[in-house]
């Protein structure tokens, strides 16, 4: 592998993911690289490689890839929400992720929770601001009462990790 990246002036990951998506069995066949780029080329649907290699997560049987593509094309998806998607509907594990490596010692398990409170007290506040899209509204009424709920806990917890803090300093 080192001397095939070398031999590319590539990186030897890039190399890796290049040999998955070039794979006829698990990645792409070159019949199905000219379909799915003909179908890119008839959606005006820009896609780099990365797409390629996120595709390639997806299983090929029963033609879960070839469905989720088409869905994807149709509504000119881009990278991150491919990426949502896959992670939804291909996920492995039930949970998703790594599990959380907690840092030793109080201050930097503070500095984590705080900043875990941020991006969520951030991803509720756009959230909000998305009234554009029709899809969201049934789901923000079904959940009326545990988003306030939740972002007013979460709040709660970032202000007492925030006093904590100032206290210690």
């Amino acid at each position: 592998m080192q001397e095939e990246a070398k031999r590319l002036s590539l990186n030897e990951t890039v190399v890796r993911k290049l040999r998955q998506i070039a794979d006829p069995k698990e990645g792409f066949t070159e019949q199905e690289l000219e379909a799915l780029f003909s179908l890119c080329r008839k959606m005006q649907w820009v896609i780099g490689p990365s797409y390629l290699y996120k595709f390639v997560s997806i299983p090929k049987n029963h033609r879960q890839r070839e469905k989720f593509i088409r869905e994807a094309a149709r509504g000119g998806w881009n990278r991150a929400r491919i990426d949502l998607e896959i992670r939804f509907r291909h996920r492995q594990r039930p949970y998703g992720g790594r599990s959380p490596q907690i840092p030793e010692g109080a201050n930097a398990v503070r500095l984590q929770a705080t900043r875990m409170c941020e991006r969520w007290l951030n991803w509720f506040e756009e959230l909000q601001r998305r009234t554009d899209v029709p899809e969201l509204h049934g789901l923000l009424d079904s959940l009326t009462k545990e988003l306030p709920a939740a972002r007013r806990a979460v709040r709660r917890l970032h202000e007492k990790l925030m006093e904590q803090q100032q206290s210690e300093e």
